[in-house]
Formats: structure tokens, C-alpha cells, sequence
């Protein structure tokens, strides 16, 4: 198979890609043969402005959620109901693991906006590369225990419905 050649030279091989960065330090950068990989280098600004917007929607959708979950815990406080007190719980956790996010969010957000400001396409390119091969380790860990917290909350609230009609559980449906 033919490696597809961007219109910069930036070559995409099946099976493993290999970006050329004419005048870096080891020229060859292997890379994992990956659609991210191959919209990164076909279309390298466009991507950094799409992975930049993504972030700021991101940004808006998990705020909103979380203010969700600050609105529901405040709203039932004092509820002495044993599935209100494990859903209060599991919302404080949530809430718990937003609070070091923005810190990521920003840091990722301007990793993406100095990308899109790359002199060549070629390195515009690597630097995507570098961000998506390279997530922040403490990001990468609230995102699955968010995806974990969204399993529990979803048996709970399931749960919680079966043996009881609560409006928190209705609520945070």
C-alpha cells in the first residue's frame, strides 16, 4: 500500500504513519496509524480549532452538570431517606472530582490554541500528536472514575427505583 502524502509532505502509511518534520532533531516520527492521526495531519489547523472548541464545550456541558449535582445535594440536604443519603453521596463525589478539572481543562485548552499557532503544518501537526498521545495522568484518572461514577449512579438511581419513589433519584435521572 502507497503512503497518502499531504499537500506539506506530512506522509500517512498504512499500518503506522510517519510524520517528516524537515529540519527537527530525528526527522521520523513514528506514530500509531489512527483516524485522529490521519485528521491531525490531513487537516492539521482545522483539528487543533475543532480539539480547542471541543474543550470549551466540554467545559460548558460538565459545568452544567456539575451545578446539577450542587443544586441536588443542596436541595436535599436534610433528607434522612437511606437512597437520598447514597445518591447525596455519590453526587458529592462527583463534585469532588470536578473541582481539579478546570486546572486540566486549561492547561489542555492552551496546549491546543499554541498548536493551532505552529509556523508549518508539519507542526502544527506533531504537536496534536503530542497532546493526544500524551493526556495529562491525573485527567486521564477523574475521566474514568467519571465514566465508573456514571455506572454506580446509574444502578443506584435504578436501583433506588425499584424499592422506592424518590425525587432525588427522579431528579437526577
Amino acid at each position: 500500500p502507497h503512503p497518502i502524502t499531504t499537500p506539506g509532505g506530512a506522509a500517512i502509511g498504512r499500518g503506522r504513519s510517519q510524520l517528516s518534520v524537515p529540519g527537527s532533531i530525528g526527522s521520523m516520527v513514528d506514530r500509531d496509524d489512527s483516524p485522529m492521526a490521519e485528521m491531525f495531519t490531513l487537516f492539521p489547523h482545522e483539528s487543533a480549532v475543532v480539539m480547542q472548541r471541543g474543550i470549551e464545550l466540554g467545559i460548558v456541558c460538565s459545568c452544567m452538570l456539575v451545578a446539577h449535582c450542587v443544586k441536588l445535594v443542596y436541595q436535599f440536604w436534610l433528607s434522612e431517606v437511606l437512597g437520598d443519603r447514597i445518591l447525596r453521596f455519590l453526587c458529592l463525589v462527583r463534585i469532588a472530582c470536578a473541582v481539579p478539572r478546570p486546572y486540566f481543562w486549561i492547561r489542555t485548552r492552551r496546549l491546543f490554541v499554541q498548536a493551532r499557532y505552529q509556523p508549518t503544518p508539519q507542526l502544527v501537526t506533531q504537536r496534536l500528536l503530542d497532546i493526544y498521545a500524551h493526556p495529562f495522568g491525573v485527567e486521564r484518572a477523574l475521566l474514568l472514575a467519571y465514566y465508573g461514577w456514571l455506572v454506580v449512579i446509574t444502578a443506584a438511581v435504578c436501583i433506588s427505583s425499584w424499592y422506592v419513589e424518590s425525587l432525588f433519584a427522579q431528579l437526577i435521572w
